[in-house]
């Protein structure tokens, strides 16, 4: 058996350069082609099967446009048998009483959703789901749980989860665990891990039960150990993936090989601006700049003012595909603290040296400083 596995799909708008061949959103466009070739591609390879892992829309809350579900439906389409979807963070409904972004493809018969933890026997291959967890839901079941707490609290429950449906898989057949869930030990776009800033299913929880353990939610394609895999987004839709090598995953269950299959992703391309000489300077790499997304980032002086028509004009020059944002970093010169107030040694010290620098402020000295004393109290209590 041969399994197509993919997620993070994110069909949507990203900025505004629009498609002339289709007069959509170009970034759309992008990832609309992709996810087809991707599905045509599976089928080519001989599979059976597709696992989604989550996130079929961009839009929050599972309320994606016409367009988008229309573009959903063109790719599934050419999906290669019977299709699965877990619903991510972006596809489930805020609660029980809404639908699902992805329960329309349910419904025209297209593929099953997944919104709850569950597990499919099949003969060639058991399959156990645990879709991205609703923090909304769980609060409204456990509302003395402090903020602080929660994200702890539900990797807590996530690994209870995945030892249930563990308890349920026979170990002599093949199986898989999948998910759009955060491990954590997989790395973001920025390099830091995904225990700092999300709910997380520690990947020591994972019981070794399951023959292979693919999740979503993570754009970054990545391999966390011989039997886990974070599948990635197809397409890229911000400049924290510009360096991922974007794909999808072909598992065969006869063989046991997991497959890594490159997708024709749009490159991004940043370009680097510095000040040399008291001149803008760059080195543009016409081949990385060509047919890409790009953006410039000029490190300046805040004394410095640079012309950006110029970078544009290069970039377009270049033939990129478009220009997503002109940035700039500024190097803000020091700045002397005056001695009154590095001497002082309260707060009402501090704010009256500071007004005596500031003759426009001493008329309304008293009124700030009996702000200063509430905010303090205020504090305090």
């Amino acid at each position: 058996m041969r399994v197509a596995i993919t997620g993070d799909w994110h069909i949507g708008s990203y900025g505004s350069h629009i498609d002339p061949q289709t007069g959509r959103n170009a970034r759309m466009a992008d990832i609309s082609r992709t996810c087809w070739e991707m599905m045509c591609n599976a089928r080519i390879a001989g599979c059976t099967a597709l696992l989604h892992l989550g996130d079929m829309y961009r839009s929050p809350v599972g309320r994606p446009t016409p367009t988008e579900e229309m573009l959903a439906v063109e790719a599934l389409r050419n999906s290669p048998g019977d299709s699965i979807i877990l619903v991510g963070n972006h596809d489930g409904a805020r609660d029980r009483s809404e639908s699902n972004a992805t329960d329309v493809l349910a419904l025209l018969g297209m593929t099953r959703v997944y919104d709850v933890p569950d597990i499919d026997q099949r003969a060639e291959l058991q399959i156990a789901y645990i879709p991205y967890p609703s923090k909304s839901r769980f609060l409204a079941r456990n509302p003395d749980v402090k903020a602080t707490d929660v994200n702890a609290e539900m990797g807590r429950g996530l690994a209870a989860i995945a030892q249930h449906l563990a308890e349920q898989i026979d170990p002599g057949r093949p199986s898989i665990l999948i998910g759009h869930v955060a491990i954590d030990r997989a790395e973001t776009g920025e390099g830091s891990l995904m225990s700092d800033k999300d709910i997380c299913l520690r990947l020591a929880d994972i019981p070794d039960v399951f023959t292979w353990r693919v999740f979503g939610h993570v754009h970054k394609p990545q391999q966390l150990d011989e039997r886990t895999w974070i599948v990635g987004s197809p397409e890229r839709i911000s400049f924290n993936e510009e360096g991922d090598k974007k794909r999808w995953l072909l598992l065969d269950t006869d063989t046991g090989v997991m497959e890594s299959v490159p997708t024709a992703a749009r490159a991004y391309y940043t370009l680097r601006v510095s000040i040399k000489n008291g001149a803008p300077y760059w080195e543009l790499d016409l081949k990385a700049a060509r047919d890409a997304v790009c953006r410039a980032v000029i490190e300046r002086p805040e004394n410095v003012t640079v012309d950006e028509s110029a970078i544009r004009r290069e970039l377009e020059a270049a033939g990129c595909h478009s220009i997503a944002a002109i940035t700039h970093e500024v190097q803000r010169a020091a700045r002397s603290r005056s001695e009154a107030i590095s001497a002082a040694n309260t707060e009402a010290d501090v704010l009256a040296a500071y007004v005596s620098t500031r003759p426009d402020l001493m008329a309304v000295l008293d009124e700030m400083q009996a702000e200063q004393e509430r905010i303090l109290q205020e504090v305090i209590r």
